[in-house]
């Protein structure tokens, strides 16, 4: 049986990938300085009001999945 397949390892690896992605996007709503390693690197640090909104949808989305 290939991991990939409903094996144990998904039960673990699917929610802290989400995890991680809704933690990161939760950040950049609340105005983390890592605009540079978002969005394609376009803003240096805190990125602006739209996109922390974008991210703070992405945030619950990601949380919900």
């Amino acid at each position: 049986m290939h991991w990939f397949h409903g094996g144990v390892k998904t039960k673990w690896i699917c929610p802290a990938l989400l995890g991680t992605l809704s933690a990161f996007q939760a950040g950049l709503a609340a105005g983390a300085p890592w605009g540079r390693i978002s969005y394609g690197g376009k803003y240096d640090a805190r990125l602006p009001a739209r996109l922390r909104a974008v991210s703070a949808a992405s945030s619950l989305m990601y949380a919900a999945g």
